[in-house]
């Protein structure tokens, strides 16, 4: 008996077998019966109901910034200051440019 799906292909040759199909796609069983004829089934598995549902409500979801241990609080530290230099570059920028146009015009 041989199994053939769009992921593998499995051969059985003790009897009987217990398949599990976990990965949704085409499954097609193809096996050679006593008479020398082959007998084929072709069946589909789909996911379960509950994982494509996208209306459910799974509560309140984690932030993935933000740190749910203590361990990584020194690096959103350094984060946090490197924001705050960029903050006062910019300011700086912000005044320059402020300065450039106020001799333009006086």
């Amino acid at each position: 008996m041989t199994v053939t799906s769009d992921h593998e292909e499995i051969t059985y040759d003790e009897f009987p077998v217990t398949m599990l199909a976990v990965l949704p796609g085409e499954y097609t069983i193809t096996q050679t019966l006593a008479s020398g004829e082959e007998a084929i089934v072709d069946f589909y598995v789909r996911i379960a109901e509950n994982q494509s549902d996208f209306y459910h409500d799974y509560g309140v979801l984690s932030d993935p910034i933000i740190p749910n241990t203590t361990e990584n609080v020194e690096t959103n530290k350094d984060t946090i200051d490197i924001i705050y230099y960029l903050m006062g570059v910019l300011l700086v920028l912000l005044l320059i440019e402020w300065g450039i146009h106020y001799n333009e015009h006086y």
